[in-house]
């Protein structure tokens, strides 16, 4: 490494090549390892630390770049997500992967892509530590020869006016007001920076004094965040702040490379910013990352849906749990009529669509009725979980740790919420079935569930039997799909204004009084998500069995609940012919069907607040292990609420 190094400055080849081919000696083999990799990048750092005249030579070539090339695209646009439509995007990303576009010589962009031409190269740049990186930028650092702050500074000029054409578009503006204002947050920023370009941006206390302004901009962004609870989440809305959010950061980031008064937070920075400029560029062209921002801004706006009817899926405390038992009682209660209800319908003998549509009705307007009783149906996971789940994440950039440690208790309250629930639901669902069908029986005569029927009910309960675990996993599916419904039309009624407009509505005014529909409107707010989101799990759930047969495909359903009450209806019909293997093993797939049920559900949850937050899979590994060492400290916590 030293020798070629040494010849390549030898024969004064410019910065540019001799990066180029130091990356591309550095960079990995086939069958390379990364503590080879860390090894080669050691290597050079040391080479550069002997020899102080190479790193002199290679330092001012850095540096001539930095003063002569032009910094916008790379530093202001890289990484940035911008203001086009997704599919205008995606087709100018396919031309561009079938003829790549030509950058301008002039561009520290060109010298920075023919460095790092693989588009692996930000995996191996990843692995080598920062403390690395730091040695590296030391080293390479020479007397301020260059002008390169005001070229650095003209970046942050140019994102300073952007930011504020963000703050103040009619999208934003048309939320919030104070936007306008003449003394907002916003245009007080560029009001700084312009102030700092006349006083030649020198002193301590300007360098304070405009990350004052830069913190309070972020404050603002965050109340902004909050007020779309009360105002609602629209999704060019939610875009545009995740976009003010990027270019606030990355104003954060360029401010501290020039006036960070200790050279190790400068470095520090400059290998974090280095690291993500190799990434976004590796990725500039891939479909695929195009699609996985747009999921990821779609993510972080049904997070910030408010879900308010999902509040009562988690408890906290011995209160909460109590309520929560109390609450899934009154849902297990209206799981076993539906179970009668349903095994009647079947009775009907109607065409395939007919029975597709009463299941599905009996389905919708039972959940309905168990939100009207205030009940609760296990591992139902509504919109709320998953922005509790991402809210939790929102401070990760600043302290990873602590956010995970959030999450994870978080996880651990959901759990011992739904294992309560699933409590609650099985020790009334079972028995109300049962109950209900013996009562027929005495009625009638007749067993409501005939022998061979009640013998399927059995079957299809048993994993090793049918594909009960799978159709539980197609269930978990559908309730996830429902809470994020509910909180999309939660969402879309605040944002929307619905209250609002029906107590201005002119005709409606006339016709019914101001204090009635107050009441409607407080009404719909409340409760339009969730009653729309349960009626379309109903339909999910009821058109499944008839679909599957339609079209020759193993699909269905299976919920713990409606499970549990179709074994009671079993015992009703078959009492003593169920032998105790049987009724174990029922038992166990009753209770396999729920925690498929919920990890499902609850794991569509978190995917969704993660993506949202831009959690990569190595936090998630970590999540893991966080929970599983609670787990083995205290697996009370996970069944038991805390005594405060």
């Amino acid at each position: 490494m030293e020798v070629l190094i040494k010849s390549l400055v030898n024969k004064n080849i410019n910065v540019t090549e001799i990066l180029k081919i130091v990356v591309t000696e550095i960079r990995p083999t086939i069958l390379g390892s990364d503590k080879a990799v860390i090894n080669r990048f050691t290597l050079f750092v040391e080479t550069l630390e002997n020899n102080p005249e190479t790193a002199l030579y290679i330092g001012k070539g850095i540096g001539e770049l930095l003063e002569k090339k032009d910094l916008i695209s790379l530093f202001t646009e890289s990484g940035i997500y911008k203001h086009q439509s997704f599919f205008k995007t995606v087709i100018q990303k396919i031309y561009h992967f079938i003829l790549p576009p030509i950058v301008d010589k002039k561009e520290l962009k060109f010298d920075f892509n023919e460095i790092f031409q693989r588009k692996n190269d930000s995996q191996w740049i990843k692995i080598i530590p920062n403390d690395l990186w730091m040695r590296l930028f030391f080293v390479l650092q020479y007397k301020q020869e260059f002008n390169i702050k005001n070229n650095l500074w003209h970046t942050v000029q140019i994102l300073s006016h952007r930011i504020i054409g963000i703050s103040i578009s009619p999208d934003l503006t048309e939320k919030y007001k104070e936007l306008k204002d003449s003394n907002s947050v916003f245009l007080n920023l560029l009001y700084k920076v312009n102030t700092l370009k006349i006083q030649q941006i020198s002193s301590e206390n300007d360098y304070l004094e405009l990350i004052s302004c830069l913190n309070q901009c972020d404050k603002k962004v965050l109340q902004m965040r909050k007020a779309q609870h009360q105002i609602g989440a629209g999704l060019t809305l939610t875009f545009n702040l995740q976009r003010l959010q990027q270019h606030l950061a990355r104003f954060r980031i360029l401010v501290n490379l020039i006036f960070a008064k200790s050279v190790d937070i400068q470095n520090k920075t400059a290998s974090v910013f280095l690291k993500k400029l190799v990434e976004f560029e590796n990725e500039k062209h891939s479909l695929r990352g195009q699609i996985s921002n747009n999921l990821e801004v779609l993510a972080f706006q049904i997070t910030e849906h408010t879900g308010r009817t999902g509040e009562h899926y988690i408890t906290t405390n011995a209160e909460g749990y109590a309520e929560m038992r109390k609450s899934a009682m009154k849902g297990g209660a209206v799981v076993g009529i539906l179970n009668i209800t349903k095994i009647a319908i079947h009775k009907l003998h109607l065409s395939q669509f007919g029975e597709a549509f009463l299941y599905s009705m009996n389905y919708s307007l039972g959940f309905i009725g168990i939100h009207f009783l205030h009940g609760t149906l296990a591992t139902k996971q509504p919109a709320m979980t998953a922005s509790k789940l991402a809210a939790s994440l929102d401070n990760k950039d600043e302290n990873e740790e602590d956010s995970l440690q959030n999450l994870s208790k978080l996880i651990i309250d959901t759990f011992r919420s739904q294992f309560i629930a699933f409590v609650g639901n099985l020790v009334v669902a079972l028995p109300v079935a049962f109950l209900l069908s013996m009562l027929i029986f005495y009625l009638s005569g007749d067993y409501f569930v005939s022998e061979s029927k009640a013998w399927k009910l059995i079957k299809d309960i048993n994993p090793l039997k049918s594909l009960s675990l799978f159709h539980a996993a197609i269930a978990g599916v559908y309730l996830f799909m429902a809470g994020v419904i509910s909180g999309y039309y939660d969402n879309s009624v605040i944002f929307n204004k619905v209250p609002q407009r029906l107590k201005a509505h002119p005709v409606l005014k006339k016709l019914i009084s101001t204090s009635t529909l107050q009441k409607i409107g407080n009404y719909i707010e409340h409760n339009s998500g969730v009653i729309i989101g349960n009626f379309i799990l109903g339909i999910l759930l009821g058109i499944t069995g008839t679909v599957g047969v339609i079209f020759g495909l193993p699909i269905d359903i299976r919920h713990i609940t409606f499970a549990a009450g179709n074994f009671g209806l079993a015992i009703a019909t078959l009492g003593t012919k169920i032998t105790l293997n049987t009724a174990l093993t029922t038992t166990i797939g009753i209770l396999l069907i729920g925690l498929v049920n919920f990890t499902v559900s609850f794991g569509l949850a978190l995917l969704l607040a993660t993506k949202s937050r831009r959690v990569s899979f190595s936090n998630t590994k970590q999540l893991l292990w966080i929970v599983f060492k609670k787990f083995l400290k205290s697996p009370k916590q996970f069944f038991v609420p805390r005594k405060n």
